[in-house]
């Protein structure tokens, strides 16, 4: 990538400096107003954290990775326990997100753009509103951030390879959907090398020993219980997205221990809740074999009516750009302002289907002045869309502008992030979280889509 901009270390540091202390100052606000929301995931999320600090592995879930429960249990053993600390940390991490962007841009392409969009980043609600949820958006979003400036900004050492290598596996032990990251990321770094493939190699098995380095002790964790990877559970998440958009094919051979719950599922798309009580009625969870019957389900159903999964598909494209009204960056501002109590919830930080003592500790009172009532508002008034399909635009464009230069490193390095959010919507998962990774990543690439535009648009008057 071209840097049109002296990127000098001397220079580096004030723009960095200044959107972290502004990022600091916005969440300082956020903090006094808006308590830690404990939805669902995170009763799950916060119990096992609990279950590390007293030395136990044995309870987190085979489908869930140990990242946030362990970042969880290190704020609890730093700060103590109790909605505080983790809303200390993840902010902190909020800073360190807005901070690491700042500095990519600036040593990309100078410090204006490090300034400009490292204080969006700093100030952005749809990357803020996350740091006040106990779910793993935070964490994954700052690994997968780090690892792509990384990938694009640092000199192609063997040390360098590690240290990407090591904050991928760190971002895939928060979501295992991270995985698909790797090899491209990994390929992509190497071939900035402009060396023969024995060195371009080297660079890629350097990665990889980053990445053992971070999962190495995880996977082995796991293979000692019969779990062959990060985690299990991947063809469930592809039912589950099929569910909730009413593709499951009704008539899909189905074994007997599996039609008395089916016959509770309705005909059109269902609801988490229905769909998470056929699992538990069904004991699916931790049971390979039915696993397996869900996941060639799925399949069958796509492939007897692909019509319907190509609209599910782009109803999930909508989501994941957070389009329409109730998308899930709007929906979490709303919540985030809201006192739980409000909504019959048992404390004002609540937000769950089934009360759980395990949460007690975590109580706070709901969301009140300048920053909650500012999150309301901006639920209420969002433009749908934004910024996520500039950004998404800003990606493409950049991308191939590097294709086109032959900066095949950077463009495959683009794609990567271009998979893991397509890879949600494939999958049918509808929340628009789960494409924030990616689109933390595109802040990167506006200014290289901008020269780009820039530059078309330069030449078109050339001809007049």
């Amino acid at each position: 990538m071209t840097a049109e901009a002296p990127t000098k270390r001397s220079h580096l540091r004030h723009p960095v400096l200044f959107v972290a202390m502004l990022a600091a100052a916005v969440r300082l606000l956020v903090l006094a107003d808006i308590p830690l929301i404990i939805s669902n995931d995170g009763v799950g999320y916060l119990s096992t954290a609990r279950d590390i600090l007293k030395g136990r592995l044995d309870t987190i879930p085979i489908v869930k990775t140990p990242g946030y429960p362990v970042f969880l249990a290190g704020a609890f053993g730093t700060v103590g326990l109790g909605g505080l600390s983790v809303l200390v940390a993840q902010h902190l991490v909020g800073v360190a997100t807005a901070a690491v962007l700042a500095f990519a841009l600036c040593r990309l392409y100078g410090r204006r753009w490090a300034i400009w969009l490292g204080s969006i980043a700093a100030v952005s609600p749809s990357l803020m509103v996350w740091e006040c949820y106990a779910l793993t958006e935070t964490l994954t979003v700052f690994f997968v951030v780090l690892a792509f400036a990384i990938a694009l900004c640092a000199r192609p050492r063997w040390a360098w390879g590690v240290t990407l290598g090591f904050v991928l596996g760190s971002a895939c032990l928060m979501r295992p959907t991270v995985q698909l990251l790797v090899p491209l990321f990994a390929l992509g770094w190497a071939w900035r090398l402009r060396e023969g493939v024995g060195k371009r190699t080297v660079a890629v098995l350097a990665v990889a020993a980053g990445v053992l380095v971070s999962t190495g002790p995880w996977l082995v964790y796991n293979a000692q219980r019969g779990v062959y990877g990060m985690a299990r559970g991947g063809g469930v998440a592809f039912w589950w997205g099929v569910g909730l958009h009413g593709t499951l094919d009704p008539a899909f051979p189905l074994p007997p221990n599996l039609q008395a719950a089916a016959m509770r599922l309705p005909q059109g798309p269902a609801t988490a809740p229905q769909l998470s009580r056929f699992l538990t009625d069904t004991g699916t969870p931790g049971n390979a074999e039915l696993e397996g019957v869900l996941s060639a389900w799925a399949r069958s159903s796509v492939r007897s009516r692909p019509g319907a999964y190509a609209m599910g598909a782009v109803r999930t494209l909508a989501g994941q750009l957070d389009m329409g009204a109730g998308n899930d960056t709007a929906w979490a501002l709303g919540r985030a302002g809201r006192d739980g109590r409000e909504l019959g919830q048992a404390a004002g930080n609540f937000q769950v289907s089934e009360y759980s003592r395990d949460i007690e500790p975590f109580r706070m009172e709901g969301g009140r002045g300048f920053s909650a009532r500012a999150a309301e508002w901006l639920a209420r008034n969002q433009i749908g869309g934004l910024p996520r399909i500039p950004l998404l635009l800003a990606a493409i464009i950049a991308g191939m502008r590097m294709a086109l230069r032959r900066r095949w490193g950077e463009a495959l390095v683009v794609v990567g992030t271009g998979g893991l959010f397509v890879l949600h919507i494939a999958l049918l998962l509808p929340h628009g979280r789960y494409g924030l990774p990616a689109c933390a990543c595109w802040i990167l690439l506006v200014p290289e889509a901008a020269v780009a535009i820039a530059q078309v648009i330069h030449a078109a008057r050339s001809r007049r």
